[in-house]
Formats: structure tokens, C-alpha cells, sequence
């Protein structure tokens, strides 16, 4: 397995342990997440807005289909993936984009398990780039 492979199945495991953890605590609100609620980092503001669904279906949830949609299309390299891999990596960063912009300028609160999907997002940028327009 080359290395690339590898980073993209640890940052898309994490991802998606990390969002189905978000997932189960937008399902099930009553099982608390374990992050700070005081000054800046405020998990459950983040988590309980408005902001935390798109018409109704949790960030979460599209998080968790995500992660796997991006690790497949990275590993199986059919002639079909690299069509579809970085359009969607664009899609994920143009939504972490998004609610990173509504956790400072609206929220003025950030949630830490918010921020490393984002970050695991950010970073297989680098691998689906390279995949998608390498020779």
C-alpha cells in the first residue's frame, strides 16, 4: 500500500468516526458530547443551530456519507473516479468552507470535533488533487 493510500484511510477514518460521533448526538441529544462549553470553543452552539442541518438532514449526516464516498473513489481508481473525486472534494471544502465562516462571523463559537472533519477534509485535498490530474 503507498503512503498516499494510507493518509487517505486514516484521514478518512477519523472523519468519519469523528462525524458519526456528531451524527449520534444530532440523532440522540440527550448523550452529551465531550467538548468544552465555555468561551470560544462551545460545542454544543455549534452542534444545536440552525446552521447544524440543510433542510432538515443534520451536516453530519453528509459528512458521514462523505468520507467513504472520497476514500473509495481515492482507492479503487477506476476509470470513472478520477472524473468524480475532486469535484466532490471541492464540494466538501466549499461546505466546511461555508460552516467555518458561519462558526466565526455568526456562531462566534467553534466546535473541536467540527474542526477535525474539517481538517481531515482539508487535507485529502492533496491526494485527490494528485489523483484526479495525475498522468
Amino acid at each position: 500500500m503507498k503512503r498516499m493510500d494510507t493518509a487517505v484511510l486514516v484521514l478518512c477514518g477519523v472523519g468519519f468516526a469523528d462525524s458519526v460521533y456528531l451524527l449520534i448526538n444530532a440523532i440522540f441529544p440527550s448523550i452529551p458530547l465531550r467538548c468544552p462549553n465555555a468561551g470560544v470553543v462551545n460545542c454544543i452552539v455549534v452542534t444545536t443551530s440552525p446552521y447544524s442541518h440543510i433542510h432538515g438532514v443534520p451536516v453530519a449526516l453528509l459528512a458521514v456519507l462523505w468520507f467513504p464516498a472520497i476514500a473509495y473513489l481515492s482507492l479503487v481508481r477506476s476509470s470513472f473516479s478520477q472524473y468524480l473525486l475532486f469535484p466532490l472534494w471541492v464540494a466538501g471544502i466549499a461546505t466546511v468552507g461555508y460552516l467555518v465562516s458561519v462558526e466565526t462571523f455568526i456562531l462566534h463559537e467553534y466546535c473541536l470535533y467540527c474542526t477535525l472533519a474539517h481538517i481531515c477534509a482539508a487535507l485529502l485535498g492533496l491526494p485527490a488533487y494528485r489523483l484526479s490530474f495525475s498522468d
